[in-house]
């Protein structure tokens, strides 16, 4: 959202879910993280960043929904 994105690719059966996150989260938190994730340096530190930013404000549900798609 704070990048400027306004189209998303991905199949069918993730719109709903992608579709409650976004209703969820606020801009000013989307543009706080992406100013965080441009100050670090290695994709590891931005993956562990994400994750825990994830992990306190998003459905326990979908962060599962999302390793499991992951994985596939």
């Amino acid at each position: 959202m704070s990048m400027g994105l306004d189209e998303f690719s991905m199949n069918p059966i993730s719109i709903p879910k992608v579709k409650k996150v976004l209703r969820m989260l606020k801009y000013e938190e989307t543009k706080s993280l992406t100013e965080k994730l441009f100050q670090l340096s290695t994709a590891s530190e931005i993956e562990t960043h994400v994750r825990d930013w994830m992990n306190q404000r998003l459905p326990k549900d979908f962060i599962q929904w999302q390793v499991e798609n992951a994985a596939s």
